[in-house]
C-alpha cells in the first residue's frame, strides 16, 4: 500500500509529462490528496507548465508582429525600387534625346541667348 502511495502520483506526473513534451502544454496534474511532498511538486510543475504557455504564446504574438513589419517593409521596398527604376528610366531618356539632339540643342540655345530672352545664356 505504501509504495502506490507514491507509484500513482509519480505516473499521474510522467503521463502528464510525456503529454507536455508533445505540445499540450495546457495539461496540469493533480495538486491535492497525494500528500505535502507531491502537492508541492505538482503545484511547482504546472506553474512550470503555465510559464512555458505564456512565453511560448509570447513568442507567437512578436513572431507574428515581425512578420507584419517585415511584410510592410518589402512593400515599401519594392516601392522604393519602382521609384528608382522609374527614375533611372527618365533620365537614360534625357540623356539620350540630350546627346541625339545636342547640335540643334546648342544651336536653340545660342539663338535664345541672342535674342535677350530673360534667363538664356549662350552655352
Amino acid at each position: 500500500m505504501g509504495n502506490l502511495f507514491f507509484i500513482q502520483p509519480l505516473n499521474q506526473m510522467m503521463a502528464t509529462m510525456e503529454q507536455a513534451c508533445s505540445g499540450y502544454l495546457t495539461v496540469r496534474v493533480k495538486e491535492t490528496g497525494t500528500g505535502p511532498e507531491f502537492n508541492q511538486l505538482g503545484t511547482s510543475f504546472n506553474a512550470m507548465l503555465s510559464d512555458f504557455f505564456s512565453l511560448l504564446s509570447e513568442l507567437n504574438q512578436t513572431s507574428s508582429v515581425l512578420l507584419e513589419s517585415s511584410r510592410g517593409m518589402t512593400n515599401v521596398a519594392q516601392q522604393q525600387l519602382h521609384a528608382v527604376e522609374k527614375t533611372d528610366q527618365a533620365v537614360r531618356v534625357d540623356v539620350f534625346f540630350c546627346s541625339a539632339n545636342h547640335g540643334s540643342m546648342g544651336r536653340t540655345m545660342k539663338m535664345v541667348a541672342k535674342a535677350g530672352l530673360p534667363g538664356a545664356s549662350p552655352p
